[in-house]
């Protein structure tokens, strides 16, 4: 199925009836995506409202839902075959890189499918919660396939290192951890 993305944004019009959700900035929104900053107290409501929409207008999008600043939340609205993933896999198999040679590298809601779907991923100190925790359990599942020595992690379609230091510095320090980068000693 073909969207028309005007479309998407008539139907995330409601959006902005209620005064506890309000688009972002332009900046943040093209052709191929809308994102809505809500309440948090909302997303027992809101989450439910969206998905039974896209379903009843059969259109086929991915909900990306995250913290944002709080009290507020966001939810970007993106078509099905776009992302973060999908950008890396196109990459990767345009260029032919193994997935075991290609590292995903995040910290927010919006990396979450790329890093799902990454055979090597790092997980930067100052992630959200929610990548926080996915990073956590996918280490879990990798230490118990280890324990009960099935396979190892890459075999298994993945490896997931938890940087403790943020930002750039978190990818480096992944990378090095991971083997694919040696940093020069200095002095």
């Amino acid at each position: 199925m073909c969207c028309d993305w005007p479309v998407w944004f008539a139907l995330a019009s409601w959006f902005c009836i209620a005064d506890s959700v309000e688009y972002r900035e332009p900046v943040e929104m093209h052709d191929h995506k809308l994102t809505v900053l809500y309440q948090a107290g909302l997303r027992p409501q809101l989450l439910p409202k969206l998905h039974a929409d896209l379903d009843a207008a059969q259109l086929q999008a991915t909900v990306i839902e995250g913290e944002s600043r709080p009290p507020m939340r966001f939810i970007d609205l993106i078509p099905k075959a776009a992302g973060k993933g999908a950008a890396m896999e196109y990459i990767r198999h345009k260029y032919g890189y193994e997935t075991t040679s290609t590292v995903a590298a995040g910290d927010g809601c919006n990396d979450l499918l790329m890093l799902q779907q990454a055979t090597v991923c790092i997980v930067v100190g100052n992630c959200a919660p929610e990548v926080r925790a996915w990073a956590t359990g996918a280490q879990q599942q990798q230490q118990q396939r280890r324990q009960q020595g099935t396979t190892q992690a890459l075999e298994d379609g993945l490896c997931v290192y938890i940087a403790s230091q943020t930002v750039a510095a978190g990818v480096l320090e992944g990378l090095q951890a991971l083997g694919f980068l040696q940093l020069p000693a200095c002095g």
